[in-house]
């Protein structure tokens, strides 16, 4: 599955992705709690209870430090935001600023022999251990003023079978793989991106026109 996703996501978006990292929720709080938990100023109150996925979330505004069920019931919350899942989206952002300065500032043998238990129970990926190793170093060393991290723009809609869709920008898109993604010494075009090809006229919605949309 993940391999299919790679392909796919890699030809939708004109670039090479070089492998996956897959984590499952029990993996994510694992991680959080091997770190000591991560130091997060969090913007709302978060309130939400959903028993069907034994989901509970009760988490106060300001900062403070979120052990793995707190963490995992930050990144999940989305019903609260005018925007639904791009401002979960948003305040994902603002936990793994949060989790990526953690990791920076408890590195330690016993922080690493944790880490370690819990990457290799519970993540899944093609990429060698050699290759992660390095990756690891490499990551520790960089200055968080040269990480971006940016959700393509596009419009929220629901079609009239009533699933919501999220149509993305061309013209935004384009710039932003190109800018940020592009490994090639050309631009990648409009022509390329349409690989897919679809004819707007399939596509019904009752709160936008994904064709004015995406152009």
């Amino acid at each position: 599955g993940m391999d299919g996703f790679c392909r796919f996501l890699g030809k939708i978006l004109c670039i090479k992705l070089d492998g996956y990292c897959y984590m499952n929720l029990q993996g994510f709080r694992g991680i959080v709690d091997a770190l000591g938990g991560v130091y997060v100023d969090v913007p709302y109150q978060l309130d939400y209870e959903d028993p069907d996925q034994n989901l509970y979330i009760h988490i106060k505004p300001g900062p403070q430090t979120l052990n793995g069920t707190q963490a995992e019931g930050f990144v999940r919350f989305r019903s609260g935001y005018v925007q639904a899942d791009i401002g979960r989206a948003d305040a994902q952002k603002i936990f793994l600023t949060a989790l990526f300065k953690q990791v920076k500032n408890s590195m330690n043998v016993s922080t690493i022999a944790k880490l370690v238990e819990q990457v290799m129970t519970y993540v899944l990926t093609d990429v060698p251990l050699a290759d992660l190793i390095i990756y690891a170093k490499e990551l520790l060393g960089v200055d968080m003023g040269n990480i971006s991290m940016m959700t393509m723009h596009g419009s929220a809609i629901v079609n009239e079978r009533g699933a919501w869709l999220y149509v993305m920008n061309r013209a935004s898109t384009l710039d932003m793989i190109n800018t940020y993604l592009n490994p090639f010494n050309m631009d990648v075009t409009a022509a390329n991106l349409d690989v897919l090809c679809f004819d707007g006229a399939n596509f019904s919605s009752t709160t936008g026109n994904i064709p004015d949309i995406y152009s």
